[in-house]
């Protein structure tokens, strides 16, 4: 989180940043589905950026992400899948982000592809 708070610091008018620093708040939050932080970045980077989805994105998925981190995910729900590799990546946790890799296709066949192409933009072992 330090990285991403320090990267808005020195570009504030980033979304990309903002957008980034929620998802790792609410990664790195215990208990609280939604810590302040991160719904402040979320809204931060919608303000900068209001035709981006990744920032909605981001924010609709954090509020999941609870569940998904509990293992519990929505099968359905791709672009959760998708922020869980992410953040399994971030946190240096590669064998976990293939996992849901595996996981993510195998419920979603018939978006295989853009999940391996989202897999293999952040690099997950397998993609």
């Amino acid at each position: 989180m330090r990285a991403y708070r320090r990267a808005t610091e020195l570009e504030p008018g980033n979304a990309t940043f903002w957008s980034s620093l929620g998802e790792a708040v609410v990664m790195a939050s215990e208990h609280d589905t939604m810590p302040k932080e991160a719904a402040a970045a979320f809204d931060k980077a919608i303000r900068l950026d209001p035709r981006s989805r990744a920032p909605a994105i981001s924010w609709r998925c954090a509020r999941i992400w609870p569940r998904i981190m509990r293992g519990r995910p929505n099968p359905a729900n791709v672009d959760g899948w998708i922020m869980l590799m992410r953040s399994r990546m971030t946190l240096g946790e590669t064998a976990k982000a293939s996992a849901a890799y595996k996981d993510a296709k195998a419920a979603n066949p018939a978006q295989a592809a853009r999940i391996r192409d989202e897999a293999q933009v952040l690099g997950v072992p397998g993609a």
